[in-house]
């Protein structure tokens, strides 16, 4: 493959080929004579055009003619006079070497465009890969590699199959194959396996290459890897599905309640109708949260979320939410209470922190543990502790549990279904008050959720 050099570079090359070709001659002349003056001059033409392009060739053959002239058509000279026959070959030497100079600057050319094709399909973030009119492949890019796991030698020389997930039946390869032998090119979405096992996404479009008779030479493949998208698509499937479900459940029993208050007016004391109205409210109150959670993710997403800073006492908040979840629990709630704490921030907000903490360690807890919180001062912080005596979560789950729609594997104890966002919003609001939740868990024991706060803010309203 030729290379390109500078313009210095090639007009260097161009001289120096042209005064060894010269010296080369003139130290043949003792052996051949006058015989084939511009055989040997044609290395030099090829240097020039094949290294700097048609003007360097040029020069190289003007170059030359001027050294044959000069030094080697006088050796041949028997009256000092250059014959008929020296100038017409001079002058064909000199149509001949432009021939050179233009085919080989062309050549360069089309070699420079194939080194950027080249440089640009293997430095592609596309997988693109090449077969034969019968499948077999015959080249792949690194980011094929990157993708499937598979080497250069494990996959050239073998078919698409070595990749084949066996999620996709027999009539879908044929319509592939029946596409693309047809001569159209095919696209759809496809699900491949890695070396590892595991499974992939490809937005896939597979190209049939013709010859100029309109043959199908080779087919040529590109793949987009889809799957982080597929896998937000089908959160967000299931996330609609959970949420359709959710806030369908409580209208329906709002529905049901309603029709009974009315039954009931007919013939029942208004006494009796507390207990219905008591569940309406729960069911309302559920789907209230629901609601202002979703709102929440939408305004953390935004950086609209805002803090209203103000001082209070921690452990009378601590106390309150502690009561008011009382009301719609069973479980032991139980308030270890420590030095009293004061601290600035978003009272509100630091109370649906702790709502949601205390609400998880219900869903998670044995029939008849309790649940213990504490709270303290240490190294200038605020501590609070939420813990249970549950069912614990795995070690490879408690880093991830504080991501958006992450719901543990695991199923809970108790309660109702949850869209996996309380965590990712406590987390966020406790972060941008300068602080951090700790989570401690044993499989089978329990978990200790710890909030770590500052105890001083410069009470300022803040947007997240």
């Amino acid at each position: 493959m030729l290379k390109t050099y500078s313009a210095p570079m090639a007009l260097f090359l161009t001289f120096l080929s042209v005064i060894l070709c010269t010296i080369t001659r003139i130290l043949l002349i003792p052996f051949i004579g006058g015989q084939f003056p511009y055989l040997i001059f044609f290395p030099a033409i090829f240097i020039a055009a094949g290294y700097g392009g048609f003007f360097y060739g040029f020069l190289s053959t003007v170059l030359c003619l001027i050294m044959i002239k000069s030094y080697i058509i006088p050796y041949t000279l028997t009256d000092g006079v250059a014959s008929y026959a020296d100038e017409i070959g001079m002058l064909f030497f000199l149509v001949i070497g432009i021939q050179v100079s233009w085919f080989l600057s062309k050549f360069r050319d089309s070699k420079q465009e194939l080194r950027k094709f080249y440089s640009a399909v293997e430095q592609a973030e596309l997988a693109i890969f090449i077969t034969d009119k019968k499948g077999i492949i015959e080249y792949i890019n690194p980011a094929f590699e990157k993708i499937t796991q598979y080497s250069r030698q494990e996959v050239i020389g073998n078919s698409p199959r070595i990749i084949k997930s066996g999620k996709h039946d027999r009539d879908f390869y044929n319509n592939l194959w029946k596409t693309i032998t047809g001569g159209e090119t095919f696209q759809d979405t496809m699900i491949n396996k890695k070396k590892n096992g595991q499974l992939f996404y490809v937005a896939h479009s597979i190209t049939p290459i013709k010859d100029n008779l309109g043959n199908i030479r080779y087919f040529v493949g590109i793949w987009r890897d889809i799957t982080e998208q597929k896998e937000i698509e089908n959160r967000k499937d299931e996330f609609i599905s959970i949420a359709s479900h959710e806030l369908k459940t409580p209208l329906t029993s709002i529905k049901g309640y309603v029709q009974i208050i009315r039954e009931k007016l007919k013939n029942d004391k208004p006494s009796q109708f507390k207990t219905y109205i008591s569940r309406m409210d729960t069911q309302v109150n559920f789907m209230t949260d629901l609601v202002y959670e979703l709102l929440d993710v939408t305004r953390i997403q935004a950086g609209k979320l805002t803090l209203n800073k103000h001082s209070f006492s921690l452990n009378n908040l601590i106390r309150e939410t502690v009561r008011d979840m009382k009301i719609t629990t069973k479980t032991k709630i139980d308030y270890v209470n420590g030095k009293p704490v004061r601290i600035t921030a978003d009272k509100d907000r630091l109370a649906q922190v702790l709502k949601n903490l205390i609400s998880n360690a219900i869903k998670y807890s044995h029939k008849g543990k309790k649940i213990v919180i504490s709270s303290d001062i240490q190294d200038g912080q605020a501590l609070i502790s939420v813990r249970d005596f549950g069912i614990g979560i795995p070690v490879e789950e408690q880093q991830k549990i504080f991501g958006r729609f992450y719901q543990i594997k695991k199923n809970r104890i108790k309660g109702d279904a949850s869209f996996g966002i309380g965590l990712y919003i406590s987390d966020d609001i406790i972060k941008q008050h300068g602080g951090r939740i700790q989570v401690a868990s044993t499989p089978g024991k329990g978990s200790e959720f710890t909030i770590f706060l500052p105890l001083t803010s410069n009470g300022q309203k803040k947007k997240i």
